[in-house]
């Protein structure tokens, strides 16, 4: 079975992001994939501080949710984001998620 983790960075719940979510879910079915959801609003991550320990060792030296979104990831097999578009752009909440995962892909 295929791993999907889906990152879903809408801040409200049961919104149009969730209702795409779910779609996707029902659309591929649970018999040749394993669904991972994380909800970045239940998250507590951190602003990143520029101290470039994630360049070293892939993980953030800040002790929050983020590492072990990290390891949620390095088991996916399949990475869905999912955000709503808040003045053309991503939610913060996805902004602030997506800040350390350079330096992480850079180590893989």
């Amino acid at each position: 079975m295929k791993n999907v983790v889906y990152i879903n960075g809408s801040p409200k719940r049961n919104g149009a992001t969730d209702a795409l979510q779910q779609l996707l879910i029902q659309h591929l079915g649970s018999n040749m994939f394993y669904h991972t959801v994380v909800n970045l609003s239940d998250c507590k991550i951190q602003y990143c501080l520029g101290c470039k320990y994630c360049y070293k060792t892939g993980c953030c030296v800040q002790s929050d949710d983020m590492n072990s979104i990290l390891q949620t990831l390095a088991a996916a097999d399949i990475i869905v984001t999912l955000s709503p578009s808040y003045w053309a752009d991503i939610t913060g909440q996805m902004k602030v998620f997506n800040r350390p995962l350079h330096a992480v892909l850079l180590r893989t």
